[in-house]
């Protein structure tokens, strides 16, 4: 895919985006998770009021209050399965998975023990999609750190 996207003109890959971001599909119901209590509350913790002691900011400080993303540059977190929150969380965590300098994901995960990224994705997998959910139009106020991707679409 990224030897195919790589080459288009931003006109193309625009159209695309803009496309595609007028789909209305319907979302999944949460999943049924195993997590323990503890390891939801202490996602919650996380997705909603960050853990300042380690400066990692809350998921919804970027991601939106709804988590449903920020346009342009910032995913939704909700309608997501625990698997492919947990691989996009590793591939930060490894360097498979980079953004425009300064990466701030990458960053911000490899601050989260696996212990949290599990309690993380646990809790956002099991919250069920507000019904008229979209993504927010802009930043209340900045972001709490400082993210090439947001810089780089705000240009």
């Amino acid at each position: 895919m990224t030897f195919l996207m790589e080459r288009q003109q931003d006109s193309y890959l625009r159209a695309l985006a803009e496309y595609f971001s007028a789909i209305a599909a319907p979302y999944p119901q949460p999943v049924q998770t195993q997590a323990s209590p503890t390891a939801l509350q202490r996602g919650q913790e996380l997705v909603l009021n960050g853990d300042p002691q380690r400066s990692i900011p809350a998921c919804r400080s970027c991601h939106g209050e709804q988590l449903m993303g920020v346009l342009p540059a910032t995913p939704a977190l909700l309608g997501l399965s625990p698997d492919y929150l947990i691989a996009q969380l590793g591939g930060w965590q490894n360097g498979t998975r980079r953004a425009l300098a300064p990466d701030c994901m990458a960053s911000i995960v490899r601050a989260l023990s696996s212990e949290d990224i599990h309690a993380v994705t646990a809790w956002l997998a099991a919250q069920e999609v507000p019904v008229e959910a979209h993504p927010q139009t802009g930043f209340k106020n900045d972001p709490p750190v400082r993210c090439g991707s947001i810089e780089a679409a705000r240009e």
